[in-house]
């Protein structure tokens, strides 16, 4: 399993491209479903970011919304198995964790990482990689989703809490921990730290 969950963007490059095979082109599934809960105008800046982001080392890539692949889940095995990894931007950890249940995304991600798929995900991406989402209805409305899902992926045997030094969340995150402690062990993430699992 090739996991790479940061809390901003990708703060080490290096560790990133070894993950992936060498000397290889590489295509990359970017999923920003987790933006949809917000205005467009608030995510445009995100996405330029996370085009240019993967441009600058080499990759091509193309966008999917998984609110496409409801009740489509063969058509987005298909779809994913055609990339080298996907990218999961930040947003709304509830709007995506449900959106990633419903178009069975969840389901198949496992046999996909057994392929040497990659996993990378910022944000609310790392977010939901963990065990649980509780602690982070202190820093995402769980309103915004159309149901609340309280449970991660579990790709790792923690849950995440990430710009733990990002002073716009500062009056919430020690709660957001304290809450998700509650439920399982608990990794911070400032806005220059990452997790590499291969």
């Amino acid at each position: 399993m090739k996991l790479y969950l940061s809390s901003l963007a990708m703060p080490d490059v290096k560790a990133y491209m070894s993950l992936f095979a060498k000397k290889q082109p590489h295509h990359i599934v970017i999923i920003p479903t987790a933006w949809d809960a917000y205005p467009a105008e608030k995510s445009e800046p995100f996405f330029e970011r996370t085009t240019k982001m993967f441009e600058n080392i080499g990759f091509t890539s193309e966008y999917l919304d998984l609110k496409d692949y409801e009740g489509r889940t063969g058509e987005l095995k298909s779809k994913l198995q055609t990339s080298s990894g996907c990218w999961i931007m930040g947003g709304n950890s509830f709007y995506l964790n449900y959106w990633m249940f419903a178009s069975g995304f969840d389901k198949i991600l496992p046999d996909l990482l057994g392929q040497g798929f990659v996993y990378g995900g910022e944000s609310c991406g790392a977010v939901v990689a963990g065990k649980t989402l509780h602690g982070v209805e202190l820093l995402d409305n769980p309103t915004d989703a159309p149901d609340v899902i309280w449970e991660g992926l579990k790709l790792v045997d923690y849950g995440i809490i990430p710009h733990w030094d990002n002073q716009k969340y500062a009056d919430r995150l020690e709660q957001a921990y304290e809450e998700m402690r509650l439920f399982t062990p608990v990794k911070t993430l400032s806005d220059d730290n990452f997790v590499s699992v291969s």
